[in-house]
């Protein structure tokens, strides 16, 4: 379990960071692969999203390496905060895609998400059960 949970962290956080500083970086070209446009304040909007991606998945990149014991909350507060984030994020893309908002490709980003959101919410299963089994 220990390295199936670190191989997702470690997926997610790469996907995260290759978004991030695309979005921070590239925000025009970027969005407009997904068929969206967007004035100055958009673009600023953009960057400030990627920031927020890089940060959250360098704290998913750290995370990998610690012992998900059961007694530690970190690997947990990571794993609960990206099934939260996926899983919005899942909803959110949906939403804009099916009112037409992008490409096609938006649903290509709903994908991803809910995969990960899956994903993760396997990890906090499987840290639960770890948890209950050690108590």
């Amino acid at each position: 379990m220990r390295q199936k949970i670190r191989v997702l962290l470690t997926v997610s956080a790469v996907i995260g960071l290759i978004f991030g500083l695309g979005l921070l970086l590239a925000p025009a070209p970027l969005l407009q692969l997904y068929g969206l446009n967007t004035d100055d304040t958009g673009l600023l909007l953009a960057r400030l999203f990627g920031v927020e991606l890089i940060g959250y998945n360098l704290v998913g990149w750290i995370a990998r390496s610690a012992d998900p014991h059961p007694s530690d909350s970190t690997p947990r507060a990571v794993v609960w905060g990206h099934v939260v984030s996926e899983t919005i994020g899942a909803l959110v893309t949906a939403w804009a895609a099916a009112r037409g908002l992008g490409s096609p490709l938006l649903w290509g980003v709903v994908a991803l998400y809910g995969v990960l959101a899956v994903a993760f919410v396997w990890a906090a299963l499987a840290l639960r059960e770890s948890r209950a089994r050690a108590a």
